[in-house]
């Protein structure tokens, strides 16, 4: 399933914005919205901000992703416990390393927007900052329930 149809059913926000690689990873949000500050784990756009930002999708190259209610794993070294993980619940591949970012649900309440998950050297727990996608990625598994921990 896509992505973004993934998202809009599962009620997950998300906006269009642009990713470019020098030589690092640097999101920018469309230019009526791009003041050059650090957003990422402090944007809260309303959802008529979100509305008129996804007119602009074509002209994007990548998604913000909203972490706050549904989580993600962000696997940044593949392990036999990451792939374990990833059967278990829905997940699409990283903008950059092509790694899963597997979406999860907490009765916990997170205590930082980013942190190492503890369970799993190489996986950080991304929990109401924004994430990235590919704006054209595959969700696999997108069939399957979100798993809880």
């Amino acid at each position: 399933m896509n992505i973004r149809d993934y998202l809009d059913h599962n009620s997950i926000k998300w906006f269009p914005i642009n990713i470019h690689l020098d030589p690092k990873k640097v999101p920018k949000r469309i230019e009526k919205y791009e003041d050059g500050r650090e957003w990422v784990d402090t944007w809260k756009p309303t959802d008529d901000e979100i509305s008129e930002m996804k007119t602009h999708l074509e002209s994007c190259n990548a998604i913000a992703i909203d972490t706050s209610l549904i989580h993600q794993l962000d696997v940044d070294v593949a392990s036999p416990r990451t792939r374990c993980l990833s059967e278990k619940s829905p997940w699409y591949e990283s903008f950059c390393k092509k790694l899963p970012h597997i979406f999860y649900v907490s009765k916990t309440l997170p205590t930082l927007a980013i942190e190492p998950y503890k369970y799993i050297i190489g996986v950080e727990a991304l929990t109401g900052r924004w994430a990235f996608s590919r704006k054209d990625a595959i969700v696999f598994g997108h069939e399957k329930k979100i798993v809880e921990m």
